[in-house]
C-alpha cells in the first residue's frame, strides 16, 4: 500500500483525545479500506466516490464479517474522510449516508444461575490475589460496570457512607474530538459491598506487598501483578483461568453484564430502571434483554407445559 498519499500517519496523529486502542483500531480498519480501495484501481482518497463505499460495504456483507465490525470499521472511515474534507484535501465526503447493511441481531449470552454459582460460591477468599479476582467478576455481575468502568475505578469510588460506587463514563464529542467525563452511581450486592471494604481495609495492600514489586498507580483500585492500573487484558485472562478452572467453555467478561441485566428483568425489574442501572443512552439497547427473556420464557413454557412437547409419531 502506498500510504503516503492517503495521509493516514497523519490522520491518525490528529486524534490526540483518543485512547491508544481507538487509534489502533482506526489504522486497521482504515487500512483494510485502503488494501481494498487499491485492488480495485483507487490510489488515493480522492479517487473514492460514495458508489466506491457502498461496494466496499456489500464486499464486506458478502465476506460474513460480524455487523459490529462493519459499523466500526465503517465510522473510522468516516472519521478519516470527514478530516481529509476539513483540512481541504478532497472536496466532499464519499461516506455520506452510508450505513453497515442490516443482518441478524445476534441477542447477548446470559450465563446461567448455575454457572454463577459454581465460579463465586467457593467460600472465603484463599489469599488478597484470590479477593481479588473474586471481586472483580462480582463487581461486574453484581452491579453491571462495563470493563473499561471496573478497571477506571479509584480507591474513593466507593462512597461508603451511601454504600454507592462511582463509575466515571467517558463519551466523546465526536464535533471536535475530545472527550467528556460524567460518572454513574451504582448499588452493589452485599457481598461485592463486604468484599469490596475488606479490600480497601487492608488486603489490597496485603496484595501490593505479596504480588507486586512496586505500586505505580497508587489512586487505582486495582492493579496487576506488575503494580499498573488494570487492563482488559488482565481482566480477560483472570475471567479465563477462572472458566478453565471450573472447566467451563470461554466467553468474553462482557457476557457477565449481559448476565446482570437478563436476571434483573427476570426478577421483575422495569426496563427504564435497568437502562439506568447499564448507563445506556437509549432504551433501545436495553430492550434487546427483554428479548432475551421472551425466549427464555418460550423455552421454559416448551419444557413445562404438559402440552408444550412435540406430539409423538405413532
Amino acid at each position: 500500500m502506498s500510504l503516503e498519499k492517503w495521509n493516514v500517519a497523519e490522520f491518525l496523529r490528529s486524534r490526540t483525545a483518543a485512547s491508544l486502542n481507538t487509534v489502533r483500531a482506526y489504522e486497521q480498519d482504515i487500512n483494510a479500506f485502503i488494501r481494498w480501495s487499491e485492488e480495485n484501481g483507487h490510489v488515493e482518497p480522492g479517487c473514492i466516490e460514495r458508489k466506491d463505499v457502498s461496494s466496499w460495504v456489500a464486499a464486506m456483507h458478502e465476506e460474513g464479517r460480524p455487523q459490529k465490525t462493519m459499523a466500526r470499521r465503517i465510522a473510522g472511515v468516516r472519521q478519516y474522510f470527514q478530516w481529509l474534507v476539513k483540512r481541504g484535501a478532497i472536496s466532499a465526503d464519499p461516506t455520506v449516508k452510508i450505513q453497515p447493511p442490516k443482518g441478524a441481531q445476534r441477542l447477548p449470552r446470559p450465563l446461567s444461575n448455575e454457572v454463577m454459582r459454581k465460579l463465586l460460591d467457593k467460600g472465603p477468599p484463599e489469599n488478597a490475589l484470590d479477593l481479588r479476582n473474586r471481586l472483580l467478576i462480582e463487581l461486574i455481575y453484581g452491579s453491571g460496570l462495563r470493563v473499561s468502568e471496573l478497571c477506571g475505578l479509584n480507591m474513593d469510588s466507593f462512597d461508603t457512607e451511601n454504600e454507592l460506587l462511582e463509575v466515571a463514563v467517558i463519551k466523546r464529542r465526536d464535533e471536535i474530538g475530545s472527550k467528556a467525563k460524567r460518572f454513574r452511581r451504582l448499588p452493589m450486592t452485599l457481598i461485592s459491598r463486604q468484599m469490596l471494604e475488606l479490600w480497601i481495609n487492608g488486603e489490597s495492600n496485603e496484595f501490593d506487598k505479596s504480588y507486586t514489586s512496586g505500586r505505580s498507580d497508587p489512586a487505582a483500585m486495582f492493579v496487576n501483578r506488575r503494580g499498573n492500573r488494570l487492563t482488559r487484558d488482565d481482566l480477560r485472562r483472570v475471567w479465563h483461568d477462572m472458566l478453565k478452572a471450573q472447566g467451563l467453555p470461554l466467553c468474553p467478561p462482557h457476557d457477565l453484564r449481559h448476565s446482570f441485566a437478563t436476571r434483573l428483568l427476570d426478577g421483575g425489574a422495569d426496563v427504564r430502571e435497568v437502562q439506568d442501572l447499564m448507563g445506556h443512552e437509549s432504551i433501545v439497547n436495553t430492550n434487546i434483554y427483554t428479548e432475551v427473556v421472551k425466549t427464555d420464557l418460550v423455552i421454559t413454557h416448551r419444557l413445562f407445559h404438559p402440552r408444550g412437547k412435540p406430539v409423538k409419531k405413532r
